[in-house]
């Protein structure tokens, strides 16, 4: 291999040889730049605008919660108030229709354990809210998990609850 070049260097005039090392010299370099280094720039201003967005997340989540611990301080506790009866998944479906929410829902199930596993793969999450909103103090069921995750459209959400009956 060194041979060929070699040859080949050799078979040029002076001018043409120093005109090859500059372009290799100018070259190597420039796709190092282009083809290495530059996508690594991207990629890393890419994971600080990702971790920018979380960090401002957690901090809006932290807020709500701040928010929440003081409205459940400021009422006032009720004692001896015994939890609402379970209404059953039939119950949960009714208050769906109701929202408007039956069509989209995509999981209403019975779960082992006694709770209700309820999930959405497309829903207006206001929609959402407004529902969980007015029937989740009269459902008699403790939300257990809730996970949303977003969609490509706006304002839409997959949404999964675990319900657990209220103690």
């Amino acid at each position: 291999m060194t041979d060929r070049l070699v040859t080949f260097l050799l078979g040029r005039a002076p001018r043409e040889r120093w005109l090859i090392g500059i372009l290799c010299a100018a070259v190597l370099p420039l796709a190092v730049v282009m083809f290495w280094v530059l996508p690594l720039l991207e990629q890393r201003q890419a994971a600080r605008v990702e971790l920018a967005t979380a960090q401002d997340l957690r901090f809006w989540v932290a807020e709500r919660a701040q928010e929440k611990a003081a409205l459940d301080a400021a009422q006032p506790a009720q004692s001896g108030a015994t939890p609402a009866a379970a209404l059953g998944i039939s119950g949960i479906e009714q208050s769906l229709i109701a929202a408007g929410l039956r069509e989209r829902v995509t999981r209403l199930a019975n779960r082992d354990s006694g709770g209700i596993e309820l999930g959405f793969d497309a829903v207006d999450f206001r929609l959402l809210g407004d529902w969980l909103d007015q029937s989740a103090d009269t459902w008699g069921y403790d939300i257990e998990s809730f996970r949303l995750d977003s969609s490509t459209r706006a304002g839409v959400v997959a949404a999964s609850l675990l319900l657990q009956v209220a103690r």
